[in-house]
This record gives C-alpha cells, structure tokens and sequence, in this order.
C-alpha cells in the first residue's frame, strides 16, 4: 500500500470521527436550544465551531478523496443518531 493510499484512508478515518462527533453535538444543541437550556447550548456551540474549523482546515489541506468524502458523509448520519441518544440521556425527553 502506498503512503498516499495510507494517508487517503487515515484522513477518511480522521473525517469520519470529526463529522461524526460534530453532528452528534449539532443535535444536542438542537435540542437544548429548543429547550431553552442555556448552559447546554453554549457549550455545544463552543465545541462544534472548534469541529468545524478542525474540519473546514482540514479538507482544505487535501486533495480530493472519494474515501474522504465517503468518511465524511457517513460520519455525519451516524452522528446525528448518536446525537439523538445522548440528548435524550443528558436533556431528557
């Protein structure tokens, strides 16, 4: 396997586990907005702008990638549900 390759599929990795943990928090801060909570929103808010520029610098700094875009993409939805589950836990129904 080429170091390229290697690289590809580590930063596919790296992608997924960020977008992954972003959503997750875009979802409990959803919530917590919707509830008023203020403690829960502002340190959700915190924690995906920090994401978001990790992400954003990221992609910027590589060459285009169907495995990146593919560790992206499904880190996103999967996510989401784990967003869903922890809200529920943290924030209640």
């Amino acid at each position: 396997m080429t170091d390229i390759k290697r690289k590809d599929i580590r930063d596919s990795f790296v992608l997924f586990f960020a977008q992954m943990l972003s959503f997750a928090i875009i979802t409990i801060n959803y919530r917590a907005i919707s509830q008023a909570n203020y403690l829960w929103s502002i340190l959700s808010d915190v924690i995906v702008a920090g994401l978001s520029y990790f992400v954003v610098r990221r992609i910027a700094k590589s060459k285009d990638s169907t495995r990146q875009w593919f560790g992206f993409t499904s880190g996103s939805a999967i996510g989401t549900a784990i967003g869903i589950f922890i809200s529920k836990i943290i924030l209640g129904c």
